[in-house]
């Protein structure tokens, strides 16, 4: 298992052509509160992807989230997504693609952030799994403004790390980075990487 899943991983390397390739923004400001608060849950799970990016683009990072948060997964389905070319490949007929998708949505409660420790773990149906150290630093997408980075790389340094399974999202397994900002208080707009290669989005609430 371990093996496989390192070897998905250098394969989303090997095939990505725009690793940390930087999408520019210039021409965007960040929004006013007021349009911000007009977002919800669900017009940002109804964006495409293009809107998503322009919308982040838009956000800074603001305030650390403290205690739980709901989580919504976000599928990017373009053709630019080196993930999804890489199941693709994998699986022809969409099959593995369908059940890692249904089983991310179904397992995949959301994040408990504990600013004491600088530190969050994942909610995986009723158990606490994967944790994570937080941080402001630079965005993958769009560099002039910081967002609040989720680094599972070194989570074997945290407390409550459990080898067994945690290893999985480290840089030991797929090396997991996810990078938050604030849309408005209590509502959050994410994007998840994989080895450096955009995977998805994600909302927390």
């Amino acid at each position: 298992m371990k093996k496989l899943l390192v070897s998905l991983a250098s394969s989303v390397l090997f095939l990505s052509t725009a690793v940390n390739a930087e999408v520019r923004f210039d021409d965007l400001s960040v929004l006013s509160q007021s349009q911000r608060d007009a977002y919800t849950v669900e017009s940002i799970a109804a964006m495409n992807q293009q809107d998503l990016e322009i919308l982040y683009a838009s956000l800074d990072s603001g305030s650390m989230p403290e205690g739980e948060y709901r989580g919504t997964v976000v599928f990017d389905d373009s053709e630019s997504n080196e993930i999804e070319r890489l199941l693709a490949i994998v699986s022809p007929y969409g099959h593995l693609e369908s059940i890692i998708k249904k089983l991310g949505v179904s397992i995949w409660k959301g994040k408990i952030f504990d600013n004491q420790t600088k530190s969050l773990t994942n909610r995986i149906g009723f158990l606490k799994q994967y944790p994570a150290h937080v941080f402001c630093g630079q965005s993958l997408l769009d560099s002039r403004r910081e967002s609040i980075v989720l680094d599972y790389n070194y989570a074997d340094t945290l407390a409550h790390y459990v080898p067994l399974v945690d290893w999985t999202m480290t840089r030991k397994g797929l090396g997991i980075r996810d990078e938050i900002r604030m849309v408005h208080p209590g509502l959050y707009l994410g994007r998840a990487y994989v080895k450096g290669t955009f995977a998805l989005n994600f909302i927390l609430e």
